[in-house]
């Protein structure tokens, strides 16, 4: 209370008292002893991110008891806020000053200090209010892809798998954040599910048919205004394991002489696999055949060599089993083949006389011949026309008197024989192979 009426009556002490009275009056002086009160002692407001600088976002109000400059209320913006708001001094609108990002910062809280204009500044009270601004949302971010634009999918993937989930982040919030997907051009083996990006296997992959696929993906957000982005994302086969190798020939054939030189190469046998890296790397095996042993076959290369001294009369031909196998590390697939090796006879035997020397008695005086006296044989190890004798007689002083016949080996005499003149005969006959 500011003003007292006081009626003051002043009385003397006899029988029959007199008095006066006056009226006084009494003018209490205000101090600076209230300080500012806000109502209401909090505020909320919201306000779209695309405000322009200068919109107001609420109205503020504190309230002095005190009289005279005590009374008189001044509005400040204290903390970081005054980059981004300011306030009218004396009527407390608060306003924008910048442009606002909700992406950046969601939400403000401004600290808003009421200041008596108390005549001595160091006795000035002051009380404070907080605003929180909240910033609403508006379709100002497109969708971007986060997921990589190459991606690695095996060809054994099983058919309606998920292979993949293309990954995308849009700053903004609620509807102007919810994201669908969709194929831009049709995709022969893949779907895409519109919400949640995931890509899913519509039929079987085939590396060695198809590599490769490029997706062109769009991502759209649910905005009333929709912002969109694009990928193309290529999607790579990975290979498995799925061909066996194959022979370029399912039987390999060779002929090679009997006196070959050990290591020689006889033939390179090929097998190609489909698949890649170690999957589609080849290696060779001889894995059966009576007399493998004798051959050795490269196994990186397929090349086949003569790993020991071949002898036509012990063995002339040889059926060898032959394998390619890749080189996968898990379930190593293969495939066989035949190799046949014909050997061919060279002339490595000389005829032998296996009854040599031959004894022959011929009566003397039989008439002139031919009159046949015995055959002789040579045997020669060796195969056709290398095994084939001729026969000759070699002593040139008797060649009128004996010949043989080099197809048979018969001897007949020639002439009539005496023994009183010569009682006995040496001759020389030759086994010659053709």
């Amino acid at each position: 209370r500011q003003l007292y009426a006081l009626r003051v009556i002043g009385k003397d002490g006899a029988a029959e008292p007199r008095s006066t009275e006056v009226k006084v009056y009494i003018n209490v002086k205000d101090v600076n002893d209230n300080q500012p009160e806000f109502d209401p002692m909090s505020y909320y407001r919201e306000v779209s991110e695309d405000a322009l600088p200068g919109t107001l976002v609420v109205n503020v109000s504190a309230t002095d008891v005190d009289s005279g400059l005590s009374g008189e209320v001044r509005y400040s913006i204290i903390g970081d806020s005054v980059h981004s708001f300011a306030i009218g001094p004396i009527n407390g609108s608060l306003y924008t000053t910048s442009v606002l990002d909700r992406e950046l910062v969601p939400v403000y809280t401004v600290i808003v200090m009421a200041t008596d204009q108390a005549a001595i500044v160091g006795g000035r009270l002051s009380a404070t209010t907080t605003v929180q601004v909240k910033l609403a949302d508006i379709n100002d971010n497109p969708p971007v892809f986060v997921s990589p634009t190459l991606v690695e999918i095996s060809e054994n993937a099983k058919v309606e798998s998920t292979v993949y989930t293309v990954i995308v982040e849009d700053l903004d919030e609620g509807a102007n954040s919810q994201i669908s997907f969709r194929f831009l051009s049709p995709a022969s083996v893949f779907s895409i599910n519109t919400r949640s990006g995931a890509l899913v296997l519509t039929s079987e992959l085939d590396r060695e048919k198809v590599s490769n696929y490029t997706l062109a993906i769009e991502a759209r957000d649910g905005g009333s205004s929709p912002k969109s982005a694009h990928q193309n994302l290529t999607i790579l086969i990975t290979d498995a394991n799925d061909n066996a190798p194959v022979f370029t020939q399912s039987q390999y054939n060779a002929t090679v002489a009997e006196d070959v030189e050990v290591g020689h190469s006889l033939m390179r046998i090929h097998a190609t696999d489909l698949d890649k890296s170690l999957n589609g790397a080849v290696r060779y095996f001889i894995i059966g055949g009576e007399g493998s042993h004798d051959f050795h076959l490269d196994m990186s290369s397929g090349v086949l060599r003569v790993q020991k001294p071949l002898d036509y009369e012990r063995k002339k031909s040889y059926t060898i089993l032959v394998q390619a196998e890749d080189s996968s590390v898990e379930k190593p697939l293969h495939t066989n083949a035949t190799v046949v090796v014909s050997v061919m006879d060279v002339n490595d035997f000389v005829p032998v006389f296996d009854d040599s020397p031959y004894n022959a008695f011929v009566q003397e005086g039989m008439r002139d011949g031919p009159v046949p006296v015995m055959t002789i044989t040579a045997r020669d190890e060796d195969s056709g026309d290398n095994g084939m004798v001729q026969y000759s007689l070699r002593d040139i002083n008797n060649t009128n008197m004996f010949e043989a016949n080099s197809v048979t080996g018969e001897i007949s005499v020639l002439k009539t024989l005496d023994r009183e003149t010569v009682p006995m005969y040496v001759l020389t006959f030759v086994a010659i192979d053709r």
